[in-house]
């Protein structure tokens, strides 16, 4: 009876820590959902430019190594830990990713360091919150191509989807582990540079 008693005890505090992190994820996933469909496709277009581009992954990731260099006492250490009020503030960083070379993941980061958050559980949201725009862009593309899916389509996008799921989660354990070690400082460095290289680029082709 102990041991029936214990396990129900369990179950119910592992659900209700997913379920405290499920609704503020979706709290901020929301807002970079309903923002972009009110600005319309015709305004983003003026922002795509190659220079535009360029020049924002420069300017994230001298931003991003900025930050990353912050003293900044973190006050929450676990996604668990998020109020929804804060999953909103990082899902309004998120809204920076609509400008052409600013980086989703990166906003996010940047966003959850300013509001309090350590770097491992700063990334790990950022992986997080980026699944059911995942999931509902390939349900969206899935249903648009449905009359062209045969059976052995249906089976090599089954087979990519089980290995791609595999890869990421080993991936997302690593590159939780470096961030944790070593920071944000290798991609603010690798953002600057692929910036510069491509600036440097677009200018000597003009």
């Amino acid at each position: 009876m102990r041991v029936v008693a214990h396990r129900r005890s369990s179950s119910s505090r592992i659900s209700t820590s997913h379920s405290h992190v499920v609704r503020p994820l979706w709290n901020a996933r929301a807002v970079a959902w309903i923002v972009p469909s009110n600005i319309g496709r015709r305004k983003l277009v003026l922002f795509e430019s190659p220079i535009l581009i360029c020049a924002m992954l420069i300017v994230g990731g001298i931003i991003l190594l900025y930050v990353d260099q912050l003293k900044i006492v973190p006050k929450y250490t676990s996604i668990y830990e998020y109020p929804p009020l804060l999953c909103l503030a990082i899902g309004l960083f998120q809204v920076l990713s609509l400008i052409p070379g600013v980086s989703r993941s990166g906003s996010t980061i940047v966003g959850s360091l300013l509001m309090g958050t350590d770097k491992r559980s700063a990334a790990e949201f950022s992986f997080f919150v980026a699944i059911p725009l995942m999931i509902g862009a390939f349900a969206l593309d899935f249903w648009k191509n449905r009359a062209l899916i045969t059976d052995q389509a249906g089976l090599e996008i089954a087979i990519g989807f089980a290995f791609a799921f595999v890869s990421a989660f080993f991936v997302v354990r690593y590159a939780l582990g470096f961030i944790q070690r070593n920071g944000f400082a290798f991609f603010a460095y690798w953002r600057i540079f692929v910036g510069a290289i491509g600036l440097w680029g677009v200018l000597l082709l003009k």
